[in-house]
């Protein structure tokens, strides 16, 4: 149980709540709250646990119950833009873009598009 509560502590002070402000945060009364924070009941509820996961998307569940991970979850744009990255990282490796341009290029009658160029085609389409 300390290791949970250690967390809980943890978070609290990344986000500069004291026990009265987590207990309206959460919607439970501060001295249930204190009470679990001062280890004065026997273990914490999943209703405590919950009730911080519900208050807070940000918080990663696997990090407050086990300790595994981060705090805080990444975004999913952050988690989109990071997975897009390393696609077109692949890709480059892979040499799929130079054989992307080269075909657009042959399709182009022969005019070999600029990369640049391909990339503003691209946000003006919005086709990725």
């Amino acid at each position: 149980m300390e290791d949970i509560i250690t967390r809980i502590k943890e978070y609290m002070e990344a986000r500069k709540l004291n026990g009265a402000s987590l207990a309206r945060k959460i919607d439970m009364s501060s001295v249930t709250v204190n009470q679990y924070l001062s280890g004065k009941r026997d273990r914490v509820s999943w209703e405590f646990i919950s009730r911080i996961l519900d208050a807070d998307d940000k918080l990663s569940a696997d990090w407050l119950a086990r300790g595994k991970g981060e705090m805080d979850t990444k975004s999913s744009n952050e988690s989109s833009r990071e997975l897009a990255d390393a696609k077109v990282k692949m890709l480059v490796q892979e040499g799929v873009i130079d054989r992307l341009m080269k075909l657009i290029g042959d399709k182009m009658d022969g005019k070999k598009p600029d990369k640049d160029e391909l990339i503003v085609q691209k946000k003006e389409f919005k086709l990725g």
